[in-house]
């Protein structure tokens, strides 16, 4: 069975892109078992129900790690 979720990261900092696209590197381990789409605003994470949330953890916890606003 899979799920999934969309969800969407906002950075309170001028440089939000380049923490954006860092964070999403933290997707990684999990890509031969999950999938991922990240458009302009939003990235979908569909797969095992028991990975949705460590994925969106450590989505927001590497964002996080900058010191901005999350």
């Amino acid at each position: 069975m899979k799920c999934g979720a969309q969800l969407s990261l906002y950075v309170m900092t001028d440089d939000f892109v380049r923490i954006i696209l860092s964070s999403i590197a933290a997707l990684d381990p999990y890509r031969d078992r999950m999938r991922f789409e990240t458009d302009d605003v939003s990235t979908l994470v569909v797969g095992p129900p028991e990975l949705i949330f460590p994925v969106i953890r450590d989505l927001f916890v590497t964002a996080a790690q900058s010191g901005h606003h999350v």
